[in-house]
């Protein structure tokens, strides 16, 4: 049996689905497909998770705002879809 290859998106592609992902930094090659039927958005779902790169508010260190995270975030928790991190990992952490 011959396995499915996944499906290769050009970073353009991306950029073009969704709005905010022409103004941040995002690794291409971590693409997964999202499934819109359980965001919560107004008027644009965000078809696709890769990888972003934001700046720490606090520290002021970068951090990847990973695939896995995102899904959670907005399949699983009901963010809106707008909605990101604005600090980092460890610094979420300090503040609570």
């Amino acid at each position: 049996m011959k396995e499915k290859s996944p499906k290769k998106h050009s970073a353009q592609a991306i950029k073009d689905s969704y709005w905010d992902y022409q103004f941040v930094h995002f690794d291409p090659g971590s693409v997964e497909e999202a499934d819109i039927a359980k965001q919560n958005f107004g008027a644009m779902a965000r078809p696709y998770y890769v990888d972003i790169i934001y700046k720490c508010r606090r520290c002021k260190d970068e951090f990847t705002f990973e695939v896995k995270e995102q899904k959670v975030w907005y399949e699983e928790f009901g963010f809106h879809v707008d909605a990101h991190p604005v600090n980092c990992v460890d610094c979420r952490i300090k503040v609570r």
